[in-house]
């Protein structure tokens, strides 16, 4: 009896911690790849919530360097379409100045005031003066005819 107590307390000594210790061990791989698991897939979550603010982030500087690129072109366009407006002008009023000036009378008066308007367009008003002295040199030359056909023309 004793005997089998001895066997018993040893299978127990033995056995028992070796159970125990198998248990353990494979408790720990079970919860050592759950763990795994759950790293992974908030790993992976975390990855793609990334990609996703990358992307929005993203399209947000491509819009916004669009935006920037498309106002600067717009600017350098409208002020390209002012200068050559002012050119246009300048041109024109040079050429009605140049005109008047080998005209007489009302002719002359016609085209000066056409110039004396394009250089209002152009903002030169150096030459506006020139023309507007000249307009007032050649105005008490005209006859109330000449001034009729200057209101209808």
């Amino acid at each position: 009896m004793i005997w089998a107590i001895s066997i018993a307390f040893a299978v127990i000594g033995i056995i028992v911690p070796l159970l125990i210790q198998w248990y353990q061990g494979s408790n720990l791989k079970r919860i050592e790849r759950e763990a795994d698991v759950r790293l992974k897939n908030s790993l992976s979550e975390s990855e793609e919530s990334l990609r996703k603010d990358f992307d929005v982030i993203n399209q947000d500087l491509k819009r916004e360097l669009r935006e920037g690129i498309e106002n600067r072109l717009d600017k350098k366009i409208q002020d390209y379409d002012d200068k050559l407006k002012k050119l246009e002008s300048q041109s024109i009023a040079a050429i009605f100045h140049l005109q008047g000036n080998t005209q007489r009378g009302v002719l002359a008066i016609s085209d000066y005031i056409s110039a004396a308007n394009n250089y209002i367009e152009c903002k030169d008003n150096m030459n506006l003066q020139t023309m507007l002295t000249s307009i007032k040199k050649i105005l008490p030359q005209l006859s109330i005819q000449d001034l009729e056909y200057l209101e209808d023309h």
